[in-house]
């Protein structure tokens, strides 16, 4: 997910560092203007600092408290366990080991029943279900909803890295203009 967050935060990145370029005193416009001018060619490399900084997140604990904090806020907590107890059991842990590779084969042309390549009739039956259950219809119904509250909070957590690598990318900004405009 580090990369989707930093792709999605470049603009953030970019606003901040204009931002960050804004507040600092220059000996005048020229070398705002000059500094200003050096930000996209610098984003590249925010970019990867912000892709190694969200790297260096617990990703598995941050996702396992942002999906409590959603589940908590969408689900009873009887619907939780439900969850908890289908994901838990070997369908379940392997439907979630599977998922990544059934979500390939299904958007191939002509990938037929790409769940009963992987999957016996008693795994198809628990996973049908599981889906067609009030709480499985349920997650169906918020998975979007889902997605995007987890995306907003890993963006909300990734926040203090962008700050910090918006003032870097703006300092060197400024330093390559000034060394510019001291070479003319």
């Amino acid at each position: 997910m580090a990369p989707k967050i930093a792709r999605d935060s470049l603009p953030r990145l970019e606003d901040a560092t204009h931002a960050d370029l804004d507040a600092d005193p220059f000996p005048d416009q020229a070398h705002a203007d000059a500094a200003h001018a050096r930000v996209p060619a610098l984003l590249a490399d925010g970019r990867r600092e912000l892709e190694d900084a969200l790297q260096r997140f617990d990703a598995d604990e941050l996702a396992a408290y942002t999906a409590y904090e959603i589940y908590a806020r969408l689900f009873e907590t009887d619907e939780i366990r439900q969850i908890s107890a289908f994901f838990a059991s070997p369908t379940g842990r392997k439907l979630t080991e599977q998922a990544p590779a059934i979500m390939v084969e299904s958007r191939k042309p002509g990938a037929g029943d790409v769940m009963a390549r992987h999957f016996d009739a008693d795994e198809l039956a628990a996973i049908t279900a599981f889906w067609n259950s009030p709480v499985g219809r349920k997650m169906n119904q918020t998975a979007e909803q889902i997605r995007e509250d987890m995306h907003a909070h890993f963006i909300e957590r990734s926040e203090a890295a962008l700050q910090a690598i918006a003032r870097a990318l703006a300092t060197k900004a400024e330093a390559q203009a000034s060394a510019a405009t001291a070479s003319n």
